[in-house]
């Protein structure tokens, strides 16, 4: 399967791993339309799909074999340029780039409000650092802690300026 990326591309994936369940749990429980299908998101950095997300640390791997086999969904912002892309880049990566996935965090979704106001390393998961994304490429607004997968998912699907590009299981 061949999906022309574009940097800046959005993406979200579902794990079935224990954590991943969970995640979606939770963030049923708290969605205004009670559903949650992705427990993971990142970002595509180049044509080639090389990604920029929080995983064990933040860093960078290959779309095409990280996901391949899993349940994906990719978004494309109509007003992600380059510009817009290379500001919101360079900044969460010289700000975030190897650090260690703060797992304490993930806790304090379980009451939102906490994990939108208690944040005092700036250390984000992997949804919150997507958002942060879109906020320094002016694409999205500033409270970027404390926003959870489904969230964005939710987010990208009404968005008028943001197109779903594929849903599927990606192979």
């Amino acid at each position: 399967m061949n999906i022309e990326l574009k940097p800046g591309d959005l993406f979200a994936a579902r794990s079935q791993m224990l954590l991943g369940r969970a995640i979606n749990v939770v963030q049923q429980f708290y969605s205004s339309d009670n559903k949650s299908e992705y427990s993971h998101t990142g970002f595509i950095v180049n044509a080639q799909g090389s990604t920029f997300e929080a995983n064990w640390r933040v860093g960078s791997q290959d779309f095409y074999k990280a996901y391949k086999g899993e349940k994906v969904l990719i978004a494309r912002h109509n007003d992600m340029d380059e510009d817009r892309f290379f500001r919101g880049f360079s900044s969460v990566y010289n700000k975030h780039y190897k650090h260690i996935y703060p797992f304490w965090r993930l806790f304090f979704f379980l009451v939102p409000p906490i994990a939108k106001y208690v944040h005092f390393l700036e250390k984000p998961v992997c949804s919150e650092l997507v958002a942060e994304f879109l906020y320094r490429a002016g694409l999205r607004h500033k409270n970027y802690m404390g926003t959870n997968v489904d969230t964005l998912v939710d987010e990208w699907r009404i968005h008028d300026d943001v197109e779903i590009i594929f849903e599927g299981v990606l192979e």
